[in-house]
């Protein structure tokens, strides 16, 4: 496929006479310039694949998002006909089909929400190289976002059920992860742990009163200062010997998921992300903490992003509702 706009991707050069395709080298946002050849039988990739392979690295810095990312947008080119769009021919419509038929197929609304980002995530990137005018405004992320959080009597039931199990490293995760905030991979930071493509070396520092996260571990990829009391820092103190000796991403789950049958059987939202909505809501709602402080502490580039995670408890809506009796004492006498 070959364009006189200097700005829109050019993938494939002429097939030459001699059974021969070009193979694709991704530079700039301009061209490709070609001059490989590899035999005929070998199979063409799609403009959408091409793009994935010269530049996520670039709009997946963190590996492990790079990795799942790239096998969402590979399972979207090979749904349908979408291998032969463009990067300019995909619309919300080519999306939502295929979120539909992943949904169908017993995707949780979660995933959905991941796959969509993943989409919007390298079409955002495709304008930013003005291979396209704009990214489609996907509605899936605010309808699948997830608005669960744990009341006290939750995350007490959590840490006693850990602690009564000998798992005391269970235990700290909880308390550290709904008195911060941090994500787990943030938490797990703490701690020197092998476990593959997620392994850490104690790149969080615990200091006096704040934990300090370097930002090749945050998802932002900005370092930032986490508050903590004495408490806090005192479970997060214990974690960076615990995790080295215990974590392992089967033995967090298979207990995760014996407390989530003890406390909350059935209830998939049940996850230890929750803790991060309960921080976030216990700010706004119990502290009267501002928004831009509870962005700071988690982490959050946007306040609109915040505001996702910050969910109103019933009974603050009641104690509101008592509260807003203004002009009621000339009713009452009237």
């Amino acid at each position: 496929m070959t364009t006189d706009n200097p700005n829109q991707l050019t993938l494939f050069a002429p097939i030459e006479a001699h059974n021969c395709k070009s193979s694709v080298d991704l530079f700039t946002s301009d061209s490709v310039i070609s001059s490989v050849s590899t035999p005929i039988s070998d199979t063409i990739p799609s403009e959408l694949v091409t793009f994935l392979e010269a530049y996520q690295n670039r709009i997946w810095p963190n590996e492990k998002t790079r990795q799942n990312s790239a096998t969402r947008i590979r399972n979207f080119d090979a749904h349908a006909n979408h291998s032969q769009l463009g990067i300019a021919d995909i619309t919300a419509l080519n999306i939502y089909e295929w979120l539909d038929a992943e949904k169908a197929r017993g995707l949780s609304d979660a995933s959905i929400n991941r796959y969509a980002s993943a989409m919007s995530a390298i079409l955002t990137f495709a304008v930013e190289l003005k291979l396209r005018p704009d990214s489609p405004k996907l509605r899936y992320t605010k309808e699948f976002s997830r608005d669960r959080y744990m009341t006290d009597q939750e995350i007490s039931a959590l840490i006693s059920h850990f602690l009564e199990r000998g798992d005391r490293w269970m235990a700290d995760l909880v308390y550290v992860g709904v008195n911060t905030g941090m994500r787990l991979s943030e938490i797990l930071s703490l701690g020197f742990i092998s476990c593959g493509k997620n392994s850490h070396c104690g790149e969080a520092q615990v200091q006096e009163d704040c934990v300090y996260l370097p930002a090749p571990i945050t998802k932002t990829k900005e370092g930032r200062y986490v508050s903590v009391n004495e408490d806090v820092r005192d479970a997060c103190l214990r974690l960076t010997k615990s995790l080295g000796q215990h974590f392992t991403h089967r033995k967090f789950y298979d207990r995760w998921d014996d407390a989530r049958a003890k406390i909350a059987p059935q209830d998939k939202d049940f996850v230890f992300h929750c803790l991060r909505h309960t921080c976030a809501s216990r700010m706004a709602n119990d502290l009267s903490i501002n928004t831009i402080i509870i962005a700071e502490q988690l982490g959050h580039k946007s306040t609109d992003t915040t505001k996702k995670y910050v969910h109103s408890k019933p009974e603050h809506r009641a104690k509101f509702a008592v509260a807003m009796n203004m002009g009621g004492g000339l009713l009452a006498t009237a």
